[in-house]
């Protein structure tokens, strides 16, 4: 018997992340192996909530599952994905490899990231299109070693 994979898009994944906790102090999302070679995404929610320092969420019910993510393309990007809860501080290097898509207002030493932010640049980053100066990117690696600023300016 074939199953078919459960296609969610992406906001409708992160209101069932937000809804499962009192307190999020960080949503990161790795795009494995880059933002513009994507095969996987893994969200890790880091919150005082979860049991453990790698806590699996089980988001679907499905057994695959996708997040359908629009980028402005012709059709949508469909890319499997696993969440995890994390009890460790948030706190991750930016860049072609992940995209903090949620910071709170609360986290010390950090600038604060709305959702709708951080889901427009994980989708700029997706498209090829840098966040920062909205240039068409091959390659984020060589965008950001040429572009400081670009690079500072995701930082948050």
């Amino acid at each position: 018997m074939v199953r078919e994979t459960e296609q969610i898009v992406l906001e409708s994944l992160c209101e069932k992340i937000t809804d499962r906790f009192e307190y999020i102090a960080e949503i990161y999302v790795a795009h494995a192996p880059s933002a513009l070679d994507v095969s996987w995404l893994h969200i890790t929610v880091h919150t005082t909530e979860a049991d453990s320092l790698k806590q699996s969420l089980e988001i679907t019910t499905a057994e695959k599952s996708a997040v359908m993510v629009d980028t402005g393309r012709a059709k949508p990007l469909s890319i499997p994905f696993d969440v995890m809860a994390t009890i460790d501080g948030p706190g991750h290097r930016q860049g072609i490899n992940g995209t903090t898509v949620y910071m709170n207002d609360r986290v010390m030493s950090a600038d604060s990231r709305e959702l709708d932010t951080g889901l427009l640049m994980l989708r700029q980053k997706l498209a090829g299109e840098c966040p920062s100066c909205g240039d068409s990117v091959e390659s984020f690696s060589n965008h950001y070693k040429k572009s400081r600023i670009c690079r500072e300016r995701e930082r948050i």
